[in-house]
């Protein structure tokens, strides 16, 4: 059997548990509903309605997707004007060809002259109108890529929010049921601890241990409740603030844990210039240098252009090549810390299993030792809050990973979360 430990400092390794490392907050990821008129009432709360909650409550999502739609209806009415411009020059210069076919080539009369020089007159006014649509077109074309692009970019970027908004929301929901986890435990620890102050006050009152002892397990004793009014007061403080983010107006939840399917150790299965490459990150980073090639292009369409419009559009691709390179360094690093984590988190894991199996074990000992009347009952309740210390510690460590996990799985599909 295991030599057992304090009661008090048990329930501080509990306390300590915490990897704000993996563990993301939510806050400045989805605005926060303030509406209580439109709020949700939730009795229980999973972590696929919070997820769910949370993106229809982001103020962030609905202003990209109003974006993303002013775009579409602006795009639309480009590419009208783009279209009539065209099919306006198209029909000009058909008619401008039809005129030539009247023209006089030797006019022998001077009704024949006259009517070449209406001809011409028809025809210059035509040439005029021609020239300026000829500019007109151009710039409506160009118009309606950089509309493409910049709605590609503003889609990239609602996908990328949505799945950063899901993952924070998962490390709060995570973090909130790890806090619910450890008030049991401290609720567990605190029943033992004053069974044992009980027990050390009828010790004192038959002069078996000293006032000095008796006052030890009297500080213990509030120092946990202490402790657990404190745990209260936050766990309560955060699931209010959870459920103001979620835009539902029951702060009293019921968490429902996620089912977590056998955890197995997540190796890089895409080589890391693929994933940057196919990152929402580097995209967009791209499409910014398409614009500003594209900026390039069309200073030639403009007319009486200077040279500094083409120095100033030449600058603009230097500094667009040199964020994507940028990009790409930063997203690598973050990649790799990314599997270290989970290579350092998958081996806590394995080792909290470990200590949740050996804790089992004691308290299988320790409950032959008690029938034997070999230790006190004490004890053997004491054994039993190890194995629930052990089995939060291990919970701690599997949610942890699960949240690695998570950030593998948005990884593989284009997002890149570098919190």
């Amino acid at each position: 059997m295991k030599k057992g430990i304090s009661i008090g400092i048990a329930a501080m390794l509990a306390f300590s548990s915490y990897s704000p490392s993996v563990l993301a907050k939510v806050e400045n990821v989805g605005s926060i509903n303030d509406s209580t008129e439109n709020a949700v009432v939730v009795k229980s709360l999973s972590l696929e309605n919070a997820n769910q909650y949370a993106l229809n409550s982001s103020y962030m999502l609905k202003e990209l997707a109003i974006q993303i739609d002013r775009l579409k209806k602006v795009e639309e009415k480009i590419n009208r004007n783009y279209k009539d411009a065209k099919e306006s020059l198209d029909d000009l210069r058909e008619v401008r060809d039809d005129l030539w076919d009247y023209y006089i080539q030797s006019p022998a009369t001077p009704e024949e002259q006259a009517i070449n020089r209406q001809l011409i007159e028809q025809i210059q006014l035509l040439n005029s109108n021609i020239k300026s649509l000829e500019n007109t077109v151009p710039q409506l074309e160009n118009q309606l890529d950089d509309f493409v692009y910049n709605k590609k970019i503003l889609e990239n970027n609602y996908t990328q929010v949505s799945e950063t908004i899901k993952f924070s929301i998962m490390s709060s929901f995570v973090g909130l049921l790890l806090s619910q986890q450890q008030l049991e435990l401290m609720k567990s620890t605190l029943q033992v601890q004053q069974t044992q102050l009980n027990s050390a006050k009828k010790r004192y009152e038959l002069g078996l241990i000293s006032k000095k002892d008796l006052d030890q397990s009297t500080r213990e004793l509030k120092g946990l409740k202490d402790e657990m009014t404190k745990l209260e007061t936050e766990l309560s403080n955060n699931k209010a603030n959870f459920a103001l983010t979620l835009g539902v107006s029951n702060a009293d939840f019921t968490l429902v844990e996620p089912k977590i399917e056998e955890l197995s150790l997540i190796t890089q299965e895409k080589p890391t210039k693929e994933l940057i490459d196919n990152s929402y990150n580097i995209l967009n980073t791209k499409t910014e240098l398409e614009l500003a090639e594209d900026a390039l292009e069309e200073v030639d369409d403009i007319t009486g252009w200077a040279r500094e419009d083409k120095d100033l559009a030449q600058i603009d691709i230097e500094l667009s090549k040199l964020k994507i390179e940028k990009d790409k360094a930063n997203l690598e690093v973050a990649i790799n810390n990314l599997f270290t984590q989970v290579k350092n988190q998958y081996q806590i894991l394995q080792d909290a299993e470990d200590d949740l199996n050996l804790a089992k074990a004691d308290v299988k000992d320790t409950q032959l030792y008690y029938e034997l009347g070999l230790v006190s009952k004490q004890n053997y309740e004491f054994s039993k809050v190890k194995i629930e210390q052990a089995q939060i510690n291990y919970d701690n460590a599997k949610y942890q990973y699960y949240v690695l996990q998570q950030k593998v799985e948005v990884l593989n599909s284009g997002v890149i979360i570098t919190n």
